[in-house]
């Protein structure tokens, strides 16, 4: 895709941290961002802001040397015409009673469906996931990698892809959607806060192109201001397709790798593709937590 001449920032507003699913401490996120050259992050662990509030901590007090700006993030779960769908929530006042109250209710949601994950699996034959899950998870947000993660090393499959593929993927045993807020709730306690809200990855939900138009438009009648551009790894043909909602829909475009572990290269930090210079960047719009 055509870019303009300007030289425009390494950015990445979207990864995790193991304040949810990702491998690697909410520092260890931030000094690999900045390693590979990012200029402003957002750690958008889901259903939490944990990993932000530790990390502005950490460059307050000086124990993080401040290079990349640090932008609030979150990664909220809710559900659009009984699917579940990702909105990315960014730039928000991290001290909001609105999104504090939310991520409360999101944890409330994840335990309940952790605990009914865990029976399904044991009704299949695989007993203690749910406490295996929990121990995985350490106290932070649990969701269904941590169930992966449990069952690989009990031998109940031989990869983590089967783990998702035979059992805990959408339309499988373990995709449990009951208890998430509307996508109009989600996208209302981000613009409450603060915040703009981002569709996350929006090619991923399989969606017909009239479907997803139908997504776009009630996102943008919630009040919905971004959309998430494909990632590098992702066919030339979906970034300029997105592109084109993002025209169309008079979307704010916004990008991030969803960096979750190092060993998975092909969406490392900083990876992320370029945004069409007839599209305006989110990040023009968003301010960091740290001066």
């Amino acid at each position: 895709m055509e870019t303009d001449d300007i030289v425009r920032p390494i950015v990445d507003l979207h990864c995790h941290s193991k304040a949810s699913d990702g491998t690697l401490e909410p520092a260890e996120v931030y000094n690999r961002a900045c390693d590979n050259g990012v200029d402003k992050l957002a750690l958008t662990d889901h259903d939490t802001i944990a990993g932000c509030l530790e990390l502005k901590q950490a460059i307050d007090d000086g124990r993080i040397v401040k290079r990349a700006e640090l932008i609030s993030g979150i990664e909220l779960s809710c559900l659009w015409n009984k699917r579940g769908i990702h909105i990315i929530g960014l730039g928000f006042d991290l001290d909001s009673e609105v999104m504090t109250d939310a991520v409360s209710r999101q944890t409330a949601v994840r335990n309940e469906r952790a605990v009914t994950i865990g029976k399904r699996l044991a009704k299949l034959g695989f007993p203690n996931c749910y406490e295996g899950a929990l121990t995985i998870a350490d106290g932070c947000q649990i969701g269904r990698p941590h169930f992966a993660q449990y069952m690989l090393a009990q031998g109940y499959v031989s990869n983590i892809n089967q783990a998702f593929t035979k059992y805990l993927g959408a339309g499988k045993p373990g995709d449990v959607k009951s208890g998430w807020p509307s996508l109009a709730e989600a996208v209302g306690w981000i613009k409450d806060s603060g915040g703009i809200a981002v569709v996350a990855h929006p090619e991923r939900y399989k969606l017909t192109r009239t479907k997803l138009c139908q997504l776009l438009q009630c996102f943008v009648d919630a009040g919905g201001q971004g959309i998430e551009m494909a990632g590098k790894a992702q066919h030339i043909n979906t970034q300029r397709d997105i592109a084109k909602l993002c025209a169309q829909y008079e979307l704010l475009a916004s990008v991030g790798s969803d960096f979750h572990n190092p060993e998975y290269r092909w969406n490392d930090l900083a990876s992320v593709p370029s945004i069409p210079a007839d599209l305006t960047p989110v990040w023009q719009h968003l301010k960091p937590v740290v001066q």
